[in-house]
């Protein structure tokens, strides 16, 4: 079961790139638009916002490196924090 449910979201993300990281319809590739990828980048913002603190407690602010999907959604609010 795990390695279909891997099989199926890596598909995902390579077919529907933006839909596999906030899966509502406004994201998939053949609807996207201008607003709905502010969407996603400004969500990054938001997830980082809320894990930056847990980060900081750890010792590894300004050094989470994000490696998943959803790197070019959380790089920003990084390279934001490095700032």
């Amino acid at each position: 079961m795990r390695a279909h449910v891997g099989k199926v979201w890596s598909a995902y993300g390579e077919e529907q790139t933006y839909w596999s990281v906030l899966t509502a319809d406004k994201y998939r590739d053949a609807i996207l638009n201008a607003a709905a990828l502010a969407d996603i980048h400004a969500s990054g913002f938001r997830t980082y916002d809320q894990i930056a603190p847990l980060l900081a407690r750890n010792g590894i602010e300004g050094s989470y490196a994000p490696a998943s999907a959803a790197s070019g959604r959380a790089a920003a609010p990084c390279f934001r924090s490095r700032q």
